[in-house]
């Protein structure tokens, strides 16, 4: 393991952003590592129960913190934790032992010693991120991003609760970006508690994932600069509530569907450098709450959308436009940017 040092950190109470090979685990290994991991749910599981009676409450809490301290391991052994380029702060565990797993370098917990996040962006973190992890039951937050990963840990997510007696955590913000993810299968198990996706920069090809329409609590959703083509479903429009949605330098054909107009909340969306064409939809005019919007083209061989620019004099809150790039036509509306309040509004055109 590579270590870097940093200034010791403030003590953690709140809230803190796997591969070596880019496939997937195969059939025959995951079905075996999967009932190692199983098994040792399972113990950890009876050793709970066991420790839970009304006056053994040191016993349970002992246990409750054995069992972080298992999936941790899990995690650290399924993301190659001896090849981590880390940085270490005064007090920090590199190495991922030792009971305390609050001192676990990466890891916050609250004021009662449970694990809230774990935060190891550009650590040279590869291999596959262990399903238990999503069983934490106080975790919010995975912050993965800039390393080496092609396995979130999501397909066998439900083997592993079936196999257990585990609970699903409420993860509410998973960032991977610039990894090496290429599907969401199993992903939806988190949609009641999921707010934050970020996979821009991983592998997914293809049309856009239907898991992401039954994740309908997301609110930034960030899938840009993968190599997803096909056409936007306009299934698009029932994630109301979306406050960010980037899905720019893809491969999307077709045109933006009206259904967007159902995406009231957002305040930042871009569909920039894609293959893109045809007429905006007047209903971009139900994005009341827009701040940016982003539809430009500057790569050769990008789409070019037609017709006639839309209003957008119902977007008070609008400071950023960018259609540069593209075949509009006609001329540019009266009320253009009727509401825009600010003065000095960004408008490539």
């Amino acid at each position: 393991m590579k270590l870097r040092t940093k200034p010791a950190p403030p003590r953690r109470g709140g809230l803190g952003h796997p591969g070596g090979s880019s496939g997937n685990v195969g059939s025959i290994a995951r079905k075996k590592w999967t009932r190692g991991l199983s098994a040792s749910l399972s113990i950890i599981a009876a050793t709970l129960s066991s420790n839970s009676s009304p006056n053994n409450h040191g016993g349970f809490f002992a246990a409750a913190q054995k069992s972080e301290q298992v999936i941790l391991q899990h995690l650290y052994n399924g993301l190659n934790g001896d090849s981590w380029d880390v940085v270490v702060g005064d007090g920090d565990a590199a190495d991922w032992s030792g009971d305390d797993v609050c001192s676990y370098v990466g890891v916050t917990c609250n004021d009662n010693g449970k694990v809230t996040a774990i935060e190891l962006p550009d650590s040279g973190l590869t291999g596959s991120i262990s399903p238990s992890v999503y069983t934490l039951a106080h975790l919010k937050r995975l912050d993965f991003s800039r390393n080496d990963i092609a396995d979130a840990g999501w397909e066998i997510l439900d083997t592993v609760l079936q196999d257990s007696d585990s609970i699903l955590a409420e993860v509410e913000v998973i960032d991977l970006t610039d990894n090496k993810i290429n599907n969401l299968r199993g992903i939806t198990r988190l949609k009641d508690s999921l707010t934050g996706l970020h996979l821009t920069l991983n592998n997914l090809k293809g049309s856009m994932p239907d898991e992401l329409w039954q994740m309908r609590n997301l609110e930034i959703l960030a899938v840009s600069e993968n190599e997803i083509t096909g056409e936007i479903p306009s299934e698009l429009g029932t994630l109301t509530n979306l406050l960010e949605f980037y899905c720019y330098g893809n491969k999307v054909t077709g045109t933006i569907p009206t259904d967007i107009g159902k995406l009231t909340k957002v305040q930042i969306f871009t569909l920039a450098e894609n293959h893109l064409s045809g007429d905006l939809p007047d209903e971009i005019r139900n994005m009341g709450n827009l701040q940016t919007f982003s539809v430009h083209n500057n790569d050769p061989g990008t789409g070019k959308h037609t017709g006639n620019i839309p209003k957008f004099d119902t977007h008070p809150h609008l400071n950023e436009i960018y259609l540069d790039g593209n075949a509009f036509t006609g001329t540019i509306p009266h009320n253009f940017l009727h509401l825009v309040a600010q003065d000095n509004a960004t408008v490539p055109i």
